[in-house]
């Protein structure tokens, strides 16, 4: 038998003792982004299937915050909780999918400001370019990199933009699903590589630097 004070406790910390919703948002990526690695480097030895993006990753898979179902593990990565983190009023239930919701809402506005970029490939305002390829392919001129060096290898991704602000918008978005993975970025205008090796977070700096 549930305490007495079960729905007042859920009441008062729903109104009163949470974070900021975008900075529980965010966290809830940060967690979803590793259960995702996780997916990449072992779907074949589960019974999950692979998802390619983590859009797909949160949007199909029944567990991507932990262990638990959605809301209890929200919950738990959270801190918010009552003795057991399953125990959860239907209020606190649906405030956490509101959250998982949230996050999907999201990460489809990123998908979709990034397919607007590829759609203008043939733009000619189009004044950047990043090309990402994957790092696992041991012909990358990784030691070495320009433009038509690449032009025998695919791109996974290519998107473009015409300002330098768009250029750090776009970057910032393809970091979240590309850590680690190798990319060029160059200035179509220039045919000038700008930056080009594996992701990194310090890259963003040698960015600014060159848009200034």
């Amino acid at each position: 038998m549930r305490d007495k004070n079960f729905e007042e406790f859920w009441k008062v910390f729903l109104i009163r003792m949470r974070q900021p919703k975008w900075c529980e948002v965010n966290r809830l990526q940060m967690i979803a982004e590793h259960y995702w690695q996780e997916n990449m480097k072992y779907y074949d030895k589960t019974d999950c299937s692979r998802c390619d993006t983590l859009l797909e990753f949160v949007t199909t898979d029944k567990r991507p915050y932990g262990n638990k179902d959605i809301p209890a593990s929200i919950s738990f990565n959270l801190g918010w909780g009552y003795e057991e983190n399953d125990y959860m009023s239907e209020d606190a239930k649906n405030e956490a999918l509101s959250l998982h919701k949230l996050l999907i809402a999201n990460l489809e506005k990123e998908k979709a400001e990034i397919n607007i970029s590829k759609e203008n490939e043939n733009d000619v305002e189009n004044k950047y370019v990043i090309k990402i390829y994957d790092v696992s392919n041991d012909d990358l001129p990784l030691d070495d990199w320009c433009e038509d060096r690449l032009e025998g290898f695919a791109a996974k991704e290519t998107v473009y933009a015409k300002t330098g602000e768009d250029l750090l918008k776009v970057w910032n978005t393809l970091f979240e699903t590309y850590e680690g993975w190798a990319y060029f970025v160059g200035d179509i205008t220039s045919k000038q590589c700008i930056l080009a090796g594996t992701f990194d977070p310090n890259d963003e700096d040698a960015i600014i630097e060159y848009i200034k």
